[in-house]
């Protein structure tokens, strides 16, 4: 599970029960910048800005739908805490608080649910 205090946790957990439908069950919730991101056993949830101006709006990718996904190195080779995904329409650019560790299982995880 992610890699911050339980409060956080179970905070954005029920701030995500709210979108999931009959069936659909939370895995993983890692924090980002603007707020969160989970992956549930149907698909990507997570709160994006960039999308919406100055509001923030939820975006919801199930996992048939993401094309590709990156995640960003430095100049040393060394992984940094940025997650790239890309779907047919969108690129969306994921910045994780935890650092590059979560950011790494983050990748990893997510990696397994899409091939």
């Amino acid at each position: 599970m992610a890699f911050f205090n339980t409060s956080a946790e179970d905070r954005y957990k029920k701030q995500i029960q709210e979108f999931l439908f009959e069936g659909e069950t939370i895995e993983h919730v890692y924090g980002l910048a603007i707020d969160f991101v989970a992956l549930t056993n149907k698909r990507l949830i997570f709160v994006d800005q960039s999308l919406f101006g100055k509001e923030t709006g939820v975006v919801s990718i199930p996992y048939s739908r993401i094309d590709e996904i990156g995640i960003v190195k430095d100049k040393f080779w060394s992984m940094s805490d940025k997650i790239m995904i890309t779907t047919k329409h969108d690129k969306h650019e994921l910045k994780l608080l935890q650092g590059k560790d979560e950011a790494l299982k983050f990748y990893n995880t997510l990696a397994k649910y899409i091939c």
